[in-house]
């Protein structure tokens, strides 16, 4: 097809091809914006750096929380075993501690509380410190005597019933250390018993008496089943010994 030429006066124009003609928009058409190049991703970099940032903050306060409910948990259950352990030791030094009333009232006449027995023999492990002339004195007023140990079977016996008093301390079981009727002589240079008798030799050993340095004395007590020299001004437990009478109540030896 052949172009048409538009004339104006002095001036003309060639008419455009069919294919060159503008296309009339249809109604409701829209056009999209173009992206425009200088876009930045920074804003959503510094959101997302924001939210990440709080979530980690909010781990740090629940973690430090959870820490500081697990460490309360730790600390009440050291103290609920060391009350455990106290309680059980309670028990042991007087077997009526918590026993029901007809229990008690079941007891009383019979032997003061917290004693042991063995044949004809009465020990009372006594759970108050006193320094050894106070518990010489505690044992008198229980018509008894700082216990004298004659053999090696009773040895025995003090030894097994003295484990039973004890408690934990740092994690390791700690036993409570008891005065028996022993003391160094300073005038003999012996140790003798509260009976004035000489400590028997092939019973145990103490150390040699040149070399004690006690001020006030020295005395012996039990702790962790084996003699050990200490000063007498120290505050320690007692162990007090009696005999019983063939009906069962005890009296002074």
């Amino acid at each position: 097809m052949r172009e048409q030429e538009i004339t104006l006066p002095g001036l003309t124009l060639p008419t455009p091809p069919e294919h060159q003609r503008l296309t009339p928009k249809h109604v409701g058409h829209r056009e999209f914006p173009v992206v425009s190049s200088s876009w930045s991703p920074l804003p959503l970099v510094l959101g997302i750096m924001s939210l990440s940032l709080m979530l980690l903050i909010t781990a740090r306060i629940y973690s430090s929380q959870l820490t500081d409910v697990i460490r309360e948990q730790k600390k009440l259950s050291e103290q609920v075993k060391k009350l455990t352990q106290q309680l059980r030791s309670c028990q042991a030094l007087n077997p009526g501690f918590l026993a029901p009333a007809e229990e008690q009232l079941s007891q009383r006449g019979k032997c003061p509380a917290r004693w042991s027995h063995r044949k004809e023999r009465s020990y009372l492990f006594s759970p108050e410190n006193r320094v050894w002339e106070q518990c010489k004195s505690f044992c008198i007023t229980q018509s008894a005597m700082l216990i004298t140990i004659e053999s090696k079977e009773e040895q025995s016996f003090i030894i097994r019933e003295s484990f039973l008093y004890s408690e934990v301390r740092h994690g390791l079981p700690y036993y409570y250390p008891f005065w028996i009727g022993l003391s160094h002589n300073s005038e003999t240079q012996k140790w003798v018993w509260v009976d004035s008798t000489a400590l028997s030799t092939g019973l145990f050993s103490l150390p040699d008496s040149s070399n004690l340095t006690h001020q006030g004395g020295a005395c012996v007590y039990y702790q962790a089943g084996a003699p050990k020299a200490g000063s007498c001004g120290e505050g320690r437990f007692c162990i007090c010994e009696k005999k019983k009478d063939p009906a069962g109540q005890g009296h002074l030896n």
